[in-house]
């Protein structure tokens, strides 16, 4: 379960990890594919398994963060009870 390199999962007991890994999905993305875009539905969050991705507000090119270590989550707008994403999410390599 690579998602246990996560820093939000430190600590939960094996229980809950193995009840996590029933409910996560995996899925693959192209490079230059966006995950989501700022303003889409906030509905999945992500943990980064491989891969690059660049997180950016506002116009394209502005960056504030780039995502390239395993366990790295991103996504955080699903988990806060906001409606929509407050950024996008493009693979920089496949994801």
């Amino acid at each position: 379960m690579f998602f246990q390199e996560a820093n939000l999962f430190n600590g939960l007991s094996q229980g809950c990890l193995n009840g996590l890994a029933k409910i996560m999905e995996e899925q693959n993305y192209s490079k230059g594919d966006y995950i989501f875009n700022e303003g889409d539905p906030a509905d999945i969050f992500y943990v980064l398994e491989e891969g690059t991705v660049r997180l950016s507000i506002g116009d394209r090119g502005h960056i504030i963060y780039m995502l390239d270590d395993q366990g790295s989550a991103f996504g955080w707008s699903s988990l806060v009870d906001r409606d929509c994403y407050t950024a996008s999410a493009e693979c920089v390599t496949e994801c």
